[in-house]
């Protein structure tokens, strides 16, 4: 049928489709798609591995963060919509040493992976399911004092979801 088609309706109307209808719906909340939130916070300034052993590593710039998840003041990552998250990390010294990194949820070790000897970087992914409120910090282990080298592609922590 032409646009410019005219019908008349089983009430003695005519229905015009010269112009497209407007149609309503309602459609079930369960049925929505929430939008993921994305979040990758990484160490800009100067920062040292303090002593041996594991520490919190100082990140303190967002690169971006859709849902104002990170906090600079605290180093974390403060999850506010529940769900499964794919949570990706990494950190990198300036020198080699026994070395390693990780993710603590909510102040407790999440994974581990073990330290190394002569380990410039460590890092990793994984599947975590979060609820509201928990946080994400970076932590890493080092042997020695040692400096952590900075930037987005190397030390930094990301997070992505619901998924």
């Amino acid at each position: 049928l032409a646009r410019t088609t005219l019908l008349a309706s089983s009430t003695g109307s005519t229905i015009n489709f010269s112009s497209a209808p407007t149609v309503f719906a309602t459609v079930p909340a369960a049925e929505l798609k929430q939008s993921a939130d994305k979040v990758s916070a990484y160490l800009a300034g100067a920062a040292n591995s303090t002593t041996a052993g594991w520490q919190k590593v100082p990140i303190d710039t967002a690169e971006y963060d859709t849902n104002s998840l990170f906090s600079a003041g605290s180093n974390r990552i403060t999850i506010k919509k529940a769900g499964y998250y794919q949570v990706t990390w990494h950190a990198r010294m300036g020198t080699s040493a026994t070395f390693s990194a990780t993710v603590y949820k909510n102040a407790a070790l999440l994974v581990r992976y073990g330290e190394y000897a002569n380990e410039l970087s460590r890092g990793g992914s994984m599947l975590v399911q979060l609820a509201v409120g928990d946080t994400l910090e970076l932590w890493a282990y080092a042997a020695s004092v040692r400096a952590f080298t900075t930037g987005q592609l190397d030390t930094f922590i990301q997070a992505v979801g619901p998924l």
